[in-house]
C-alpha cells in the first residue's frame, strides 16, 4: 500500500488542474504482473513512475484505470491519517508496535476501484476516456544531455521569476548557460555541468522547470532528442519529467 500510495502522490501533482479535461486531471495507472507505471499530464508537461508492484492480471494483459487526482489526494489524506495495525513484538512480549508498511489491496472491475487496507474500504468509479499517448512524448535516442545537481540548478533559475516566467537554457563546452530578458532586463549566469553530445538551446516555463527541481535532490540528468520535442529530466528515486519547450 505505501509503495502504491507512493507512486499516486508523486505523479499526481503534474495532473491539470481544471476539471473541465477529466481525462488529464487524472493519474493514469498501467497495472503489470511484474511492475506499475504511474502517469500524469497537463499537455505541456509529463510525469511517470514506474515502480515493482505485481498484479494479477485477468488472461495475462494489462489494465488500465483513471483515477481524478482529487481521489487521489482523498486515499493520500485517509491512508496517512488511519491508525497502523498492531502487532506482536519479535521478543514475543505483550509490547505492540506499529507497522512501517501496510499492506492493501485493489480491486478494479467494470469501471469500478475498490482499495481496502485494515478496517478501511474506499470505492469509486474510475474516469472514462481515453488518455493521450504518453509515451510519444518520451524522447527516444537523445542526441544531447546534461548532468547537473539538482540544487545548483534550482538555485541559478530562482531570480528568474521576476523576468516574465520564461527560463532560457544553453548547452556548450560543459556549461549549461542559464538566462532570461524581459523590458529591457536580461539576466544570465552558467553552471558548470557534465555535457555529452551535440550542443543546443531552448526554453522553457519557470514555473514548470522550478516546480519539478523543489521536489528533488541530488544529480539530476537533462536530455534532448528534439529541440521541438519534450525535454527529459530524470533524477535516482523521482518522477521522469518530461516538459515543452516555450517558442
Amino acid at each position: 500500500g505505501d509503495l502504491f500510495l507512493r507512486g499516486f502522490t508523486a505523479v499526481a501533482r503534474y495532473a491539470a488542474k481544471d476539471t473541465v479535461r477529466p481525462v488529464v486531471h487524472s493519474v493514469l495507472v498501467e497495472l503489470g504482473e511484474r511492475d506499475t507505471v504511474f502517469v500524469a499530464t497537463d499537455g505541456v508537461r509529463l510525469g511517470t513512475m514506474t515502480l515493482p508492484i505485481a498484479f494479477v492480471l485477468a488472461d495475462g494483459k494489462q489494465a488500465t484505470l483513471l483515477l481524478d487526482r482529487d481521489t487521489v489526494a482523498t486515499l493520500a489524506a485517509v491512508w496517512a491519517t488511519a491508525d497502523k495495525p498492531p502487532v506482536a513484538a519479535p521478543d514475543g512480549s505483550t509490547k505492540l508496535i506499529a507497522l512501517a508498511r501496510r499492506l492493501a489491496t485493489l480491486r478494479y472491475d467494470k469501471g469500478e476501484w475498490h482499495f481496502a487496507f485494515g478496517d478501511v474500504a474506499l470505492q469509486g468509479q474510475v474516469v472514462q476516456g481515453e488518455y493521450p499517448a504518453w509515451r510519444s512524448l518520451v524522447p527516444k535516442n537523445p542526441t544531447a544531455s546534461v548532468r547537473v545537481l539538482s540544487e545548483e540548478l534550482r538555485q541559478a533559475i530562482r531570480p528568474i521569476g521576476r523576468f516574465g516566467g520564461v527560463v532560457r537554457l544553453g548547452w556548450s563546452g560543459n556549461r549549461l548557460t542559464i538566462g532570461a530578458q524581459a523590458d529591457e532586463q536580461e539576466f544570465e549566469t552558467q553552471l558548470p555541468v557534465e555535457q555529452e553530445g551535440v550542443d543546443g538551446q531552448a526554453a522553457y516555463s519557470f514555473n514548470y522547470l522550478q516546480d519539478y527541481l523543489a521536489e528533488v535532490s541530488g544529480l539530476v540528468v537533462l536530455q534532448w532528442a528534439e529541440l521541438t520535442r519534450p525535454m527529459a529530466i530524470t533524477a535516482p528515486r523521482y518522477p521522469s519529467y518530461y516538459l515543452m519547450p516555450v517558442f
